[in-house]
């Protein structure tokens, strides 16, 4: 083998394990890759249950804030009508219906 063929095959395995460190740290940055790409799919889900649930507690809170809204219009429709009662009473006691 002459010298110029030493050379050229020297530098083609310098190439050659510069290439392998090269190739080793692609295949390690593909890993973290899939691996954060399971994870990321993971919380996907995850947070898909927790809209779902947040949904369901939102309806809920919904419900029990109206409730003394309901309450109180309940009893304002009964004072009225306890109110419009006594003011009829009155009115046809005067008038000598009563």
């Amino acid at each position: 083998m002459n010298e110029e063929q030493i050379r050229a095959l020297t530098e083609c395995e310098q190439r050659s394990k510069s290439n392998q460190r090269r190739l080793d740290k692609l295949e390690q940055n593909y890993e973290a890759l899939n691996r954060l790409t399971v994870s990321v799919e993971t919380m996907g889900v995850k947070l898909g249950n927790l809209d779902k649930t947040m949904q369901k507690l939102d309806a809920r809170m919904g419900e029990q804030e109206a409730k003394p809204a309901k309450r109180w219009d309940g009893l304002v429709t009964t004072l009225i009508g306890v109110i419009v009662g006594a003011v009829m009473a009155v009115v046809f006691s005067q008038v000598g219906l009563g």
